[in-house]
């Protein structure tokens, strides 16, 4: 982990306020949220076709303006699926463009210990769903 630093900034009152709302509705301290949002403009810069949202289960990276997860498009190209294939298949339908299914490869792979956690975590998801008595399990 990159070692931190600590750094004065001066706000105007609404950007103060908008730091303090956004830091309780995420539960983290103003300088947590300071530096998420921070890290948030610095991905939108280097990425434009990704955004992050937050979700039930935490803070993921989607292509924009879609439903589509970029830990989800990540595993299917690793697989071997094309940015292509990926954008015929399930890009149209979904409202993706051929340059998000390409953009969420190179920030899957630029990020990719958090990329590998998300996959990880929808695996442990469904391990412990087909656990649960009467789970339903849908084939794709």
């Amino acid at each position: 982990m990159a070692e931190k630093k600590v750094v004065s900034i001066r706000l105007a009152e609404d950007q103060v306020e908008y730091l303090y709302r956004t830091a309780r509705r995420l539960g983290r301290t103003p300088s947590q949220t300071a530096a998420l949002l921070i890290e948030d403009a610095h991905r939108r810069e280097r990425y434009p076709e990704i955004e992050m949202r937050d979700t039930a289960a935490g803070r993921k990276a989607y292509i924009r303006r879609t439903r589509l997860p970029v830990w989800m498009m990540a595993k299917w190209m690793w697989a071997g699926t094309s940015a292509e294939e990926l954008h015929e298949s399930i890009g149209h339908d979904a409202g993706g463009t051929l340059e998000g299914m390409r953009a969420a490869l190179a920030y899957a792979e630029e990020y990719r210990d958090e990329i590998e956690q998300d996959i990880e975590a929808d695996r442990l998801a469904g391990e412990r769903l087909k656990q649960t008595p009467g789970h339903i399990v849908i084939k794709y």
